[in-house]
């Protein structure tokens, strides 16, 4: 049974738990799919913050090539 709502994150203390309205499994299992999707959006969010670094990176020293062939020239 899922329950609607914000898990608390401490079954000791969980009154739904206590009430016998919730599974303990299947409410853990939920907190660790959860927390598992915040990871990978985070984890995405980061290599896509690292991708584009490497791209400006590599775009400034390609400039930084062309402005040294110029002054050989």
């Amino acid at each position: 049974m899922r329950v609607e709502g914000k898990c608390i994150g401490d079954c000791s203390k969980c009154q739904l738990l206590a009430n016998g309205e919730v599974d303990m499994i299947p409410c853990i299992l939920d907190q660790i799919f959860i927390r598992t999707r915040k990871i990978e959006k985070e984890n995405a969010f980061i290599r896509r913050s690292l991708d584009s670094m490497m791209q400006d990176r590599n775009t400034i020293q390609l400039a930084g090539l062309s402005d040294n062939e110029d002054k050989t020239d």
